[in-house]
Formats: structure tokens, sequence, C-alpha cells
């Protein structure tokens, strides 16, 4: 997790002057010279999926096959998504970049934040429906996004902005899924509450029922 947002909570201790960029952002002291952290990096990864996005479609079929282009395309726009998922949460109004900022305008102006919120779903939407996205990954693959990850993400964007019924929607789909790698021998279930709450921080329980 982003230690810094996480600093917000109320369950997270942060000793005043001891980093003093993370109290800034622990009190909402929070503009775009706060700190290249997150505000600066959350930007670096979308220029990076900005650039996926622009140049998969070149890759030639003889180096891709169109399952994996579609894929990368999915998990390009879910990482977008999710980071200005971040900075619209976090900062409000941002600039939105939708192409590889070296060829975008160079001090583009903030977009609204009901502009931001509107391409976050477009993407995981997109990427949900029409992207191939896997259920489930193979061993050597685990911790690559997943059908399911870009479906909890918005459902959460969903809750964040108070649109419950939508939320309610998504996730209900994403419970009642049948994905079922790690399935549960009682439900075949891929997603699951561990019976142990203290193995979702075990190394040896990596990627089991809860991980999303």
């Amino acid at each position: 997790g982003w230690l810094n947002l996480n600093s917000r909570g109320d369950d997270i201790f942060t000793v005043l002057n001891e980093e003093a960029s993370m109290w800034d952002i622990a009190n909402f002291q929070n503009s775009a010279t706060t700190g290249n952290d997150p505000f600066g990096a959350l930007y670096t990864g979308i220029q990076r999926a900005n650039i996926v996005l622009k140049y998969i479609d070149q890759v030639p079929a003889s180096g891709i096959t169109e399952s994996d282009r579609a894929i990368i395309k999915g998990e390009a726009l879910v990482l977008r998504a999710y980071q200005y998922f971040l900075l619209v949460n976090n900062y409000g109004a941002v600039p939105l970049r939708l192409i590889p900022s070296n060829e975008d305008e160079a001090n583009k102006p903030a977009s609204s934040e009901e502009e931001i919120w509107k391409q976050v779903e477009t993407d995981l939407l997109t990427a949900i429906n029409d992207c191939n996205l896997p259920e489930n990954r193979s061993a050597e693959q685990k911790g690559r996004i997943e059908k399911g990850a870009a479906q909890a993400i918005l459902g959460k964007v969903y809750a964040t902005q108070h649109k419950y019924d939508d939320a309610r929607t998504t996730l209900d789909e994403l419970i009642k899924s049948s994905y079922s790698e790690f399935g549960h021998p009682l439900s075949g279930k891929r997603y699951q509450l561990m019976e142990n709450f203290a193995d979702n921080f075990t190394t040896a329980k990596e990627n089991n029922e809860e991980s999303v």
C-alpha cells in the first residue's frame, strides 16, 4: 500500500516531523508540490500505461498473440484507472492525460472531478468487458491483474462516489463468480474468506482465496 496515503487512517500513527512529506499528506496539505510521492509517482504510472495503450497495436502479429494483446490493453487500462482513482480521491481535480505526456499539452489544466471519475469508470468497464482479462492466472503470473481485480476496483470506485446500487451489483457479481482455481472445497468459488484471518499476512498463503 501507499504509506503516505494510508497514514490518513485512524489506525495509523504518524510521528510529527519524523518525515515531513508524510506528515503533510497525513494532514491533507495536498498540492502538486507536496512531494513526488505519491502525486508525481502516480503520473509516472499513468505515463507508462498511456505508452502501452498508444503503441500496443503497432506490435506485429509475429511478435504477440491477439489474446495477449487484448490482455495487456486490459492491464494498462486497469492500472491507469486505479492511479486516477487515487489521484481524484486524494487531490480532487487533476490533469487528465490519455496520451503520452510528451505528445500532450505541456501545462495541461486540471479536469473536473466528474471527468476524472467518468474516465476511471470507462477504463475499468472496457478492461472488464472487452479485454479478455483472465479469471485466473497461472502460478508464475500470480500478482498480475485478473478480471476479478478490475471488478473489485470498479466496485470501490462506485462506492466511493456513493453509487451504492452500482457498487452492490458489481461486487455481488464478483462474490457469486465461478472463478475456481483456488476454489473453496465447499463452494468451488474463487474468492472466499480465509478460515484463519492471520493467513492473509503470511508469505505461505500469498495469493489466497481472499486475494483479489
